[in-house]
């Protein structure tokens, strides 16, 4: 599809490739755990764990907990190419709109830093196992009204629903996307940040 093999660190395994091209036949959303789906998945069967920051608003105090997930932005960015190229090998979404997701967590990762990953990493896991879903119903409900389809709608392909549902999950695209970032992680990171409620 991209005029050459992947390069061996972001090529997926055949159980990574199966897997998500069932989850794609039964039109499931195509969520995996980014921290099984690194690179040379057979070498790193071990899971990777984040320390993520929760709020606990009984207590006003942010609390450590661990959680499956790269630990860092560092390991998500290599891991995601396996992801990318799985999805580019199964036809099931176009590079443009992977690498705008991808871009989305880069740029959160750079402007509120590091401390903020452990905030940053838990809505990229909400959008894709549960916005997906949301998204695409609003999709079909647009497509099956009749009426004239909102901005980005327009290109939907029944045959592969989740490129469309990539490029209406991304900032920017509309209403529900940018509520979602925003409420999910630009307000937690900033609270975070700032200090509004302490940090323990």
């Amino acid at each position: 599809r991209m005029g050459a093999s992947p390069d061996p660190n972001r090529e997926p395994t055949s159980d990574q490739l199966s897997a998500v091209n069932q989850l794609i036949a039964s039109q499931a959303a195509p969520y995996v755990d980014i921290a099984l789906l690194g690179p040379h998945q057979r070498r790193f069967l071990k899971k990777l764990i984040l320390t993520a920051q929760t709020y606990v608003p009984e207590l006003g105090l942010w609390r450590p907990a661990d959680m499956p997930g790269p630990p860092n932005f560092q390991v998500w960015w290599k891991c995601w190419p396996v992801y990318k190229v799985t999805l580019l090998m199964l036809g099931a979404a176009d590079p443009a709109h992977l690498d705008n997701y991808a871009e989305v967590l880069r740029n959160y990762d750079e402007t509120l830093g590091p401390a903020c990953w452990p905030i940053i990493y838990p809505p990229d896991v909400r959008c894709r196992s549960e916005e997906f879903d949301r998204i695409k119903r609003r999709i079909l409900q647009a497509v099956g009204s009749g009426n004239a389809l909102p901005p980005g709608y327009s290109d939907y392909d029944p045959s592969r629903p989740w490129n469309c549902v990539f490029k209406m999950a991304l900032p920017g695209s509309g209403r529900d996307a940018d509520r979602f970032w925003n409420d999910e992680c630009e307000k937690k990171c900033v609270m975070y940040l700032t200090s509004i409620r302490t940090s323990g």
